[in-house]
């Protein structure tokens, strides 16, 4: 009785999970350990073929072996699109509460060009006295020159230095420069921005 059941179950499964077609090892594609390697910074491409390719990235962006994507300097002829900075000053953030010097942490490239500038305020600045605040590029001042911005509202937008004017367009950012404020007479006791900078790269 027991073998009878042993073979009905054995039946049962071979019908079941039976393949289709024998096993034929012929049919069985492996990928080499060569073909998994990929130069390093290089991308999978289709080619035109319907074949994945290694390329690198190239064009307006490049691309590093960690996935950090940056935009080229566009100091060439040819099409160009138009760039944005954001960059963030928050009174709330460590050291930005101070007079002197506060590094926003967004850069301009070399040979930046900027035609536009304005900030948004999230929280209404306030000082301890008469302070003041200039946004600045390499040069002291040249986004925003010191001044009191306390009475300026929160959700307000307020215009900088460049106001699209070509007379107003700030160049001769000789080096990478990054964005920094600086509160000079009494420290910021609260408030934030958003500043917008719309540049392009000369030469």
């Amino acid at each position: 009785m027991k073998t009878l059941a042993l073979l009905t179950t054995l039946i049962f499964s071979v019908s079941v999970f039976a393949t289709p077609s024998p096993y034929s090892p012929s049919s069985v594609k492996l990928i080499s350990s060569g073909a998994m390697n990929l130069p390093s910074g290089q991308v999978m491409v289709g080619n035109s073929a319907g074949k994945a390719k290694p390329v690198a990235v190239s064009g307006d962006v490049t691309m590093s072996n960690l996935g950090v994507v940056l935009m080229g300097d566009a100091s060439e002829d040819g099409l160009m699109r138009k760039r944005f900075a954001r960059v963030t000053y928050d009174i709330a953030d460590a050291g930005n509460d101070s007079t002197g010097d506060a590094a926003l942490g967004v850069t301009l490239p070399a040979n930046s060009i900027i035609t536009r500038s304005w900030f948004y305020t999230v929280t209404q600045f306030t000082d301890g006295g008469a302070g003041t605040v200039a946004l600045s590029c390499e040069d002291a001042g040249n986004i925003l020159p010191a001044q009191d911005i306390t009475g300026i509202t929160a959700g307000s937008f307020t215009d900088a230095s460049q106001d699209g004017a070509i007379a107003n367009f700030k160049g001769g950012i000789a080096a990478d420069c990054e964005v920094t404020a600086t509160v000079a007479t009494a420290a910021q006791t609260a408030g934030k921005l958003i500043l917008f900078l719309e540049y392009f790269v000369g030469e």
